[in-house]
C-alpha cells in the first residue's frame, strides 16, 4: 500500500488535499511527486471541483515519465475517477481498464485491485457482477496483505449491485460477509458503514426489527450521521411511531444538507420524504 495513503481522509478532501500538496512539495522523487499531485487532483474531484481536478491532472501529464510507472498508473486512474464523478462514466472506462493493465505490469496489487473495482463500478449491471467477482479473487489472491484488504469494500459494492437488480437475499449475505470482513481488519469506520448497509437490506426485506436494533446501535455510538438518522425516520414510521418518525426526519435533513447543501436538489424525493414525514 502507498505510503501517502495515511494522508488521506475521504470525509475531508479540503484537509486531504493540504497534506497532500504538502507532501507533493516536500517530495525528493519527481515520480512519487507525480503521484502525490494526482491524489491532489482526486482530492479536488471529491469536492466537486472537476475543472480544477482535470487542471491539475493535465499539469501531470505534461512531465509524466515514458513508458510504465506508477505516476502515469496513478494519472490514468484519477482521469477516470474525474470523469466518472463528473458524470461521464462511459468515457472513465477505458481510462480505468488501460489503469488496471498498467498496474499489473508494474506488479501494484493494490492499484491494480482499485482499477478493476472501478472498471466494475462503471460496468452495465450484468457485467459488473462477472467483474466485481473477478477483483474479489484478485484481493483473494493478493500476497500484500494491504491489497487483501480491498476485499471488504469489493463484497459491499457486489452487495450493492446485487440489491440494485432486486436479488435482496443475495444482497444480504454479501452484505454480512462485508460486515465480517471489516470487523477482521479492526475497522471501526468502515464497520458502522458496513452495518448500515446491512440494515438498509434488512429494511428492504421487510425484516424492520432486525433493520431498527442495528441502526439504534449506529445512532447511539456513533457520530451523528445523516443517513442513520433518515433510516431511523423510515423505521420509526413502519413501527407507527410518528412522533419519532417525524424527530428522524428533521434530524436527517439537517445533517443531511449540512454535509451537502445541493443534497435537497440532487436527491428531491428522498428529500420530500423526509419532510413529509416531519410535517405529518
Amino acid at each position: 500500500m502507498p505510503s501517502w495513503l495515511s494522508l488521506w481522509d475521504y470525509s475531508d478532501p479540503v484537509a486531504s488535499e493540504v497534506r497532500l500538496g504538502e507532501a507533493a512539495e516536500a517530495a525528493t522523487d519527481p515520480d512519487e511527486e507525480l503521484v502525490l499531485l494526482t491524489q491532489v487532483a482526486r482530492a479536488r474531484g471529491l469536492q466537486k471541483h472537476y475543472e480544477a481536478a482535470q487542471d491539475s491532472l493535465d499539469l501531470v501529464e505534461m512531465s509524466l515519465p515514458e513508458g510504465d510507472a506508477p505516476s502515469r498508473f496513478y494519472w490514468l486512474l484519477e482521469t477516470g475517477r474525474v470523469l466518472r464523478s463528473s458524470g461521464r462514466p462511459h468515457e472513465s472506462r477505458p481510462w480505468f481498464e488501460a489503469a488496471q493493465g498498467m498496474a499489473e505490469r508494474l506488479g501494484l496489487e493494490h492499484g491494480a485491485i482499485d482499477a478493476a473495482h472501478m472498471v466494475a463500478l462503471v460496468a452495465p449491471s450484468e457485467e459488473a457482477l462477472e467483474l466485481h467477482d473477478r477483483a474479489i479473487a484478485m484481493a483473494n489472491e493478493a500476497t500484500d496483505p494491504d491489497a487483501r484488504r480491498w476485499r471488504a469494500s469489493l463484497l459491499n459494492n457486489q452487495a450493492w449491485t446485487r440489491f440494485e437488480r432486486g436479488e435482496h437475499e443475495l444482497a444480504l449475505g454479501l452484505f454480512a460477509q462485508a460486515v465480517d470482513a471489516r470487523r477482521e481488519m479492526g475497522d471501526e469506520k468502515g464497520l458502522a458503514i458496513a452495518q448500515w448497509c446491512q440494515a438498509r437490506c434488512l429494511r428492504e426485506l421487510g425484516r424492520n426489527e432486525e433493520a431498527w436494533a442495528i441502526q439504534q446501535v449506529l445512532h447511539a455510538t456513533g457520530e451523528p450521521d445523516g443517513f442513520v438518522a433518515e433510516e431511523l425516520a423510515y423505521l420509526s414510521e413502519a413501527r407507527g411511531d410518528m412522533p419519532l418518525a417525524a424527530l428522524h426526519a428533521f434530524e436527517a435533513t439537517t445533517l443531511l444538507k449540512a454535509m451537502d447543501p445541493e443534497w435537497p436538489q440532487q436527491e428531491p424525493e428522498r428529500y420530500a420524504k423526509l419532510l413529509d414525514l416531519q410535517n405529518r
